[in-house]
């Protein structure tokens, strides 16, 4: 298996340099052929991630999913950064726009308006 997967990482590199078009950029364009494909195939993807019983799921998460959450993390931090930055501004920039505070029990039309201001936040591109 070791050297199979050494072939793929290679090929990976490969295919990744020879690239000259956006691979996401090409699979949001066929949003219509992802959404019938998943429409397709929800029977059997229920099925399976209902055989992983949870003895199974909890030793996949202990022995693979925690090894890796240091090196994902990391990876994303900057990006996170980014995000967090630009949530914050936001925030900040409509605590003025809200009702002002009433007494306790009258500020339904503040976590209302909050709501809504924080249905309108976009994430910056690229995080």
């Amino acid at each position: 298996m070791g050297e199979r997967h050494g072939r793929r990482v290679g090929e990976l590199h490969r295919r990744g340099a020879g690239s000259h078009s956006s691979p996401g950029q090409k699979a949001a364009a066929a949003q219509a052929n992802y959404l019938a494909g998943v429409q397709n195939k929800v029977g059997e993807w229920a099925t399976n991630v209902a055989a992983v019983g949870l003895g199974e799921w909890q030793t996949a998460a202990v022995n693979k999913g925690a090894s890796r959450l240091g090196s994902g993390a990391t990876a994303a931090q900057p990006k996170f950064q980014q995000f967090l930055t630009a949530l914050l501004a936001y925030e900040q920039n409509q605590l003025g726009a809200l009702p002002p505070r009433g007494p306790k029990g009258s500020n339904d039309q503040r976590m209302i308006a909050w709501s809504h201001a924080m249905q309108q936040f976009k994430k910056p591109a690229g995080t």
